[in-house]
């Protein structure tokens, strides 16, 4: 068996396609390929994957497959209190940063002000409110 490969990949940066070349296997031979995925938002997600071959292939109705996931993310929970805005999401949740924008373009977003403190089981984050209106969204970077 051969060793271990690791690839590194920004999809974005490659219209969501990674391709490479598995070399030369001989008849009845078999390779494992793993790939592993870090979706960066939410939502469903859809991967297809799909090999070929200079050499004809007596069975291609196997060469492909597509599966299907729903990347979900911790629930954030928003609450007004007087002047001010409550964000809280489980503690138990690690690495998420909380971000902010004024609309839902995919590039307005930044982190978000307020540092989270715990609070039981729970990162809050207490925020003045003003008069613009603020989107709010937990990211894991």
């Amino acid at each position: 068996m051969l060793p271990p490969v690791w690839i590194s990949f920004d999809a974005s940066r490659f219209g969501g396609v990674l391709s490479f070349n598995l070399g030369v296997l001989s008849n009845g031979m078999s390779m494992v390929v793993s790939i592993v995925a870090t979706p960066i938002q939410m939502g469903q997600l859809t991967n297809l994957l799909s090999i070929n071959s200079a050499v004809p292939d007596a069975s291609p109705a196997n060469n492909s497959v597509s599966i299907n996931s729903l990347v979900v993310g911790p629930n954030l929970s928003i609450e007004r209190s007087s002047h001010t805005l409550v964000l809280s999401w489980p503690a138990s949740v690690q690495g998420f940063q909380l971000e902010a924008a004024d609309d839902l373009s995919v590039k307005s977003w930044s982190p978000a002000s307020g540092l989270p403190a715990l609070n039981g089981e729970r990162r809050v984050v207490t925020n003045g409110i003003s008069g613009a209106q603020l989107f709010y969204r937990l990211r894991k970077p």
